[in-house]
């Protein structure tokens, strides 16, 4: 069954969004400093594994080591998916905030023609 797009989007609270992206965008910012300040994590040395014989708990914390550095990897390209996320969500409420504006001048345009196309109806029939 196809999702009726138009309710989804007239079900969103546009004026929240619209209110909440300057900070939603500060907060990605600031995510994205700290998880980029934060120095990588010290992956154990292939060099350093290859020539010493490493007892099985040892073994594990490399491995650990390993997964560790991987995440953080993973957790510094989320934060640059969430810091582009909240770019476009602050340019999509420019456009949006841009369309309202020319769509509020295009209905006074439209009213004005309407109004005077009333008083000139009206003139030709009063004459």
């Amino acid at each position: 069954m196809a999702i009726p797009w138009l309710t989804v989007l007239k079900a969103v609270p546009w004026a929240d969004v619209v209110k909440a992206a300057p900070a939603v965008r500060e907060g990605a910012e600031k995510l994205w400093d700290g998880i980029r300040k934060k120095s990588p994590s010290n992956e154990p040395s292939t060099e350093k594994l290859a020539t010493v014989t490493l007892s099985p708990t040892e073994l594990v914390l490399a491995e650990h080591e390993k997964a560790i550095a991987r995440l953080d990897s993973e957790i510094e390209q989320s934060a640059q998916v969430i810091k582009a996320l909240a770019e476009q969500n602050a340019n999509l409420i420019v456009r949006i905030e841009r369309l309202q504006k020319r769509f509020a001048f295009a209905v006074a345009v439209v009213a004005v023609i309407a109004v005077a196309g009333l008083f000139r109806s009206y003139a030709a029939l009063s004459n």
